[in-house]
């Protein structure tokens, strides 16, 4: 059937192309233009209905339901595997992980702080959920991306679409990176492989540069940059005072800061 199809239509290209050229023509302009115009009205169309659709009252109350309820994202390596609840969390431990997000949506707003948790486990505290707010904000962040011989460029935030990362003791590394580039590009790359500069301009206009080897370490009122030494990376769940006036090590990841911004 299709191949008979296929054989008429031909056979009537043939036909119209030799004896009717010009007609033709007119037949396949306004067939395009009419293609064209039937493809735009659907695509309005339907993201006009989508929107209807997501705003509506009771999927709203759903969705937002359902986030609340499953407040906790499992991150291994760089990708999403699963969305659990705080409360019953340590109920599911163990299941592996690279990282967790507890996300925390504010009332009065629509911010919604994620705070980063490395390396969760049975044994780590339950106030590694509480948390503060840092007191500042960079100006640009941009992603520079390595790709076999070219350089590609992302503006990466850390405050996107109501998504909120400016929070006290949140480290982000090539796996945090790797997993926003993913969440607000649609870009995946290995952390594991992947060859990156993070050009910061921060809250004091002081510009900065971090590669795939530094950690980023987010402070109530500043930030410091450490570069990992060794490879097998294990995160504590908190910091020694001396670590953190020496930068020599963090659970069995060993740290050198390299730099610290201005207070």
């Amino acid at each position: 059937m299709l191949l008979q199809i296929f054989s008429c239509a031909f056979l009537f290209h043939l036909i119209m192309k030799q004896y009717y050229p010009r007609e033709y023509t007119s037949i396949l302009i306004f067939l395009t233009e009419h293609c064209i115009f039937a493809y735009s009205y659907i695509e309005l169309n339907t993201k006009k209905i989508y929107k209807q659709i997501k705003n509506h009252p009771s999927v709203s109350s759903f969705t937002k339901q359902l986030k609340s309820s499953n407040n906790v994202e499992v991150i291994l390596n760089s990708s999403s595997v699963s969305y659990l609840n705080k409360e019953s969390i340590y109920s599911n431990v163990p299941f592996e992980n690279t990282f967790i997000i507890y996300s925390d949506s504010e009332a009065m707003s629509c911010r919604t702080n994620k705070i980063i948790i490395h390396k969760f486990s049975k044994n780590t505290p339950k106030d590694v959920f509480n948390y503060k707010l840092c007191n500042y904000m960079f100006i640009s962040t941009i992603l520079y991306l390595e790709v076999k011989s070219l350089i590609i460029n992302y503006d990466l935030r850390l405050f996107c679409d109501g998504n909120n990362y400016f929070v006290a003791n949140n480290k982000i590394d090539k796996y945090v990176i790797c997993y926003m580039l993913n969440q607000q590009k649609n870009v995946t790359f290995s952390p594991e492989t992947c060859k990156y500069k993070l050009s910061i301009i921060d809250q004091n206009a002081n510009m900065i540069d971090l590669s795939e080897k530094d950690v980023l370490c987010l402070n109530e009122d500043n930030y410091e940059i450490v570069q990992v030494i060794s490879e097998n990376i294990e995160y504590s769940d908190k910091e020694s005072e001396e670590n953190e006036s020496s930068g020599s090590s963090v659970g069995s990841k060993e740290y050198e800061i390299i730099e610290n911004d201005n207070n």
